[in-house]
């Protein structure tokens, strides 16, 4: 079973690397990083923040833009051109190649954070930022964002058209960094109807900007490691529903 699972995701990953989506996730994501050189000296003494939020910021867009589309295209494409039912005919469960996918974009998403974040150390290199493991751990937040993401459009592309999936993915994307000032907005206010809906936002949306961890490297404010650990489990824990539910949808699709 791994074998197969292995064999496809490698398959899914040759396919990503050769599709426009995956260069020009990294075509944005290099030329934020660029743009952070142009504008780190009108930056006076904020060169070295200026550099690192544009520098994040491009990884950030990148993976996304990559995660979103991906997610939303990834079946549909095979389904369509009917080559998913190729690899469907043969001894593999369709749980086994949705895995499969989903193990095939983690190389696409790795392969192209390695490459980001070697544009964003050269900047930060120019810029005299020291480049140290911390400076990995906003990649570690947009990396589990990402795959929230790609698991999100990869369910809502097995019920929906791939160019609403893309909308509605990027409106999922803002409504998981809002929740969390919705939270505290509803707990500072008095209504209790308003503080009794807090718990149901929580446990029903994503809190996504747990995961933004950009400004702890720009102002050297680091949390305790356990919080980074704590928010990369919670995002994984999402992965897990968003995919299980895409496994079992698919399980019950009608593909004929």
């Amino acid at each position: 079973m791994f074998n197969q699972i292995y064999s496809l995701s490698h398959l899914t990953f040759a396919s990503l690397s050769h599709k426009k989506i995956y260069f020009v996730g990294l075509s944005i994501g290099a030329l934020l990083t660029l743009i952070s050189l142009l504008l780190g000296p009108l930056g006076f003494e904020e060169e070295k923040r200026l550099s690192i939020n544009f520098g994040l910021a491009g990884a950030q867009v990148g993976a996304i833009f990559l995660a979103v589309l991906s997610g939303a295209t990834i079946l549909k494409e095979e389904l369509e051109n009917q080559s998913a039912f190729i690899f469907l005919s043969k001894d593999i469960s369709r749980s086994q190649y949705i895995l499969s996918k989903f193990f095939g974009f983690i190389f696409s998403l790795s392969v192209t954070l390695g490459i980001l974040s070697g544009f964003f150390y050269l900047t930060s290199f120019l810029t005299g930022l020291e480049w140290t493991l911390k400076t990995l751990i906003p990649f570690a937040g947009i990396f589990v964002e990402s795959l929230v993401l790609f698991t999100f459009a990869l369910l809502i592309s097995l019920v929906t058209s791939s160019l609403l999936t893309v909308g509605l993915s990027f409106c999922f994307f803002m409504v998981t960094h809002w929740v969390q000032t919705l939270e505290y907005l509803i707990k500072e206010n008095s209504n209790p109807l308003l503080k009794t809906f807090s718990p149901i936002v929580t446990w029903i949306v994503p809190n996504l900007e747990s995961l933004n961890w950009k400004s702890h490297l720009t102002y050297n404010e680091w949390s305790d490691p356990n919080i980074y650990l704590i928010s990369i489990a919670y995002g994984l824990c999402w992965v897990i529903i968003f995919l299980g539910t895409s496994v079992l949808v698919f399980n019950n699709k009608d593909l004929s």
